[in-house]
């Protein structure tokens, strides 16, 4: 699709001591900026304050992926290193991957890992993939002793900028939600970082129901339109929303409570199911290729929590759509004035439905 008209919309000026590069001590103490509907004005909270916004029979929906250790580091049979990111697990033994320095490998190479020999050939679908072939297959398990985390690239070229450690044992436990527990994703719904599982008590104690689907983040979450790029292809994600989840959503709708995403992805996966299931909602479980952007018609969500998006972010072009162009970008340059942190260790926000 020609993606041009919209490019204007999600331009801006993000400055670098604006992107967080450690979170905070406690999640609940992040920011909150509260994008109320119509033309109220913005209240500035700790995010701890969401409880005030919540009412009884509303349902938060949360991705429950787990970000695995998806970056290795292989040794060819002359001993030289190559770095990949693993992306997708296709069986038992094979995954598709980002391989760097890929066009240096030949198609008769073997690389080394521990116990493991891998093949690297050329994905058939997608030339900036490859194919990884282990012998003997591995376990999500297995990566988890061998692998490094894969933190978002803008981190990484802070902290190397300022001289810090690129990857420390609180990355460990901060870069993934409390609620995390399928492991898939190399990057993480962000979102959910501002909920400790004290706030989600109090939240459920409230009479708010709390709920999970999963959508397996990719690489392509991070991927940036640029003004060259005259056709754009959104990314594809691998996503479950099981029956007792799309029970949860009836319910709410029926006791008159709201559905809020917690975050772009489970909004990317719930609109999904209201694409394919319009009439009567149904669990799902597959792909999608859902492009979010100017007059979409939600059929799900009445409210979502999320982060500081980077200037020409697809994810940007979803939460405009979903809350007003004009109100969106409004809210972050009244973010940028008001020192919120920008992107994954950063901030929230939390709008509803445009009128």
């Amino acid at each position: 699709m020609n993606i041009q008209p919209y490019l204007e919309d999600i331009a801006y000026d993000l400055p670098e001591e604006k992107i967080a590069t450690h979170p905070l001590p406690n999640r609940e103490e992040s920011r909150l900026l509260v994008i109320p509907p119509g033309n109220v004005p913005f209240e500035d909270r700790r995010f701890s304050d969401i409880l005030l916004y919540l009412k009884p029979n509303d349902t938060l929906v949360f991705n429950n992926s787990r970000v695995f250790k998806a970056r290795l580091f292989l040794t060819r049979q002359d001993k030289k290193v190559f770095e990949c990111l693993l992306i997708e697990r296709l069986s038992d033994n094979s995954w598709r991957a980002m391989v760097r320095n890929a066009r240096r490998i030949k198609s008769h190479h073997r690389f080394f890992l521990e116990k493991w020999s891998i093949r690297i050939d050329k994905d058939p679908e997608d030339n900036a993939y490859r194919i990884l072939t282990f012998d003997p297959p591995i376990s999500f398990e297995d990566i988890e002793k061998l692998g490094e985390l894969p933190l978002p690239p803008y981190i990484v070229k802070k902290r190397e900028k300022e001289g810090l450690p690129l990857l420390t044992s609180e990355d460990e436990k901060r870069y993934q939600s409390v609620l995390a527990s399928l492991y898939g994703s190399v990057a993480a719904p962000t979102a959910s970082f501002h909920f400790s599982e004290s706030l989600l008590e109090k939240i459920k104690a409230k009479g708010i129901t709390i709920t999970t689907l999963t959508l397996h983040v990719g690489p392509g979450t991070f991927r940036t339109i640029s003004p060259e790029d005259k056709e754009f292809h959104i990314h594809r994600e691998w996503i479950t929303i099981p029956q007792d989840t799309i029970d949860t959503l009836i319910e709410t709708r029926k006791r008159g409570g709201r559905i809020i995403a917690i975050g772009t992805t489970s909004t990317r996966a719930l609109e999904t199911m209201g694409q394919l299931f319009p009439e009567r909602w149904q669990p799902y479980s597959g792909y999608t290729d859902l492009f979010i952007y100017g007059d979409f018609p939600f059929r799900v969500i009445d409210g979502l929590v999320t982060n500081f998006h980077m200037p020409y972010s697809t994810l940007l072009l979803l939460v405009q759509s979903f809350g007003g162009k004009e109100r969106v970008k409004a809210a972050y340059q009244h973010a940028l004035s008001h020192d919120y942190r920008f992107l994954s260790y950063g901030d929230a926000m939390f709008l509803w439905r445009k009128d």
